[in-house]
């Protein structure tokens, strides 16, 4: 069963995720879980905290104390941190970026005095911690719990995406690689060292461009727009 705390949002959540997988709405937060949990085949937990850009930017550092109570307080389970929305750097500040009424097109909301490179800073070192997740919308983020969850009920033999790269992930000693890798078609180990050598984190990689992408040997227009595209990026 896929939970939601009841203080998000609920008619939403219920839209988007019912119809594909068993959920409800729960008191998570007051008992001191995360936004969403589920249990996996195996009986571990997993926890999601999701924020949104405007949160971070406004304050990362209770966003940082959030997850630090929450690998406090459920040492055992798992913790996904999730980034919700878009962003817009100016030379007056970052922007945050919001559809307008009829959702066909997208503005620039709030402006944030915070630096960009700070958050980024936080979110490499945050990576050490937390698994990080970013999505484009609410919507976008109820499909990724969707998949997180269903690949979880899955028997390790079933996880077939991973089975010919599983002796490396275990071995390989940066994490960054090990993330990266397999999150599209054809992108192995050689292709992921590629990337990070060249972009240094995960988050930087999925935050370029496919021009950019493109100028790492062995990365095609194909790769680059599909890997831009899975992580829910509008702009690809």
């Amino acid at each position: 069963m896929l939970q939601a705390d009841v203080h998000e949002p609920g008619e939403k959540f219920l839209t988007y995720v019912r119809p594909a997988v068993p959920c409800e709405m729960v008191v998570l937060n007051e008992r001191l879980w995360a936004d969403y949990r589920w249990q996996g085949v195996d009986g571990r937990w997993t926890q999601v905290e999701r924020k949104t850009w405007g949160e971070i930017l406004a304050n990362v550092d209770a966003v940082e104390d959030q997850l630090r109570r929450h690998l406090k307080n459920q040492p055992s389970a798992r913790l996904v941190f999730v980034l919700e929305g878009m962003v817009d750097v100016a030379s007056d500040g970052v922007y945050t970026v919001v559809p307008n009424k009829g959702g066909t097109m997208w503005t620039r909301g709030h402006r944030s005095g915070t630096r960009l490179s700070r958050i980024y800073s936080w979110l490499y070192n945050a990576s050490e911690y937390v698994e990080v997740f970013q999505t484009g919308s609410y919507e976008q983020t109820c499909q990724f719990l969707v998949q997180a969850y269903k690949q979880d009920q899955k028997e390790e033999s079933e996880h077939k995406t991973f089975n010919r790269y599983y002796k490396k992930v275990t071995f390989h000693p940066n994490p960054q690689v090990l993330a990266l890798m397999g999150m599209a078609p054809g992108l192995g180990e050689v292709k992921a060292e590629a990337l990070i050598a060249k972009f240094t984190t995960v988050w930087n990689v999925l935050s370029a461009s496919p021009k950019e992408l493109m100028m790492v040997d062995g990365i095609g227009s194909g790769m680059a727009h599909t890997l831009l595209q899975r992580i829910g990026r509008t702009d690809v």
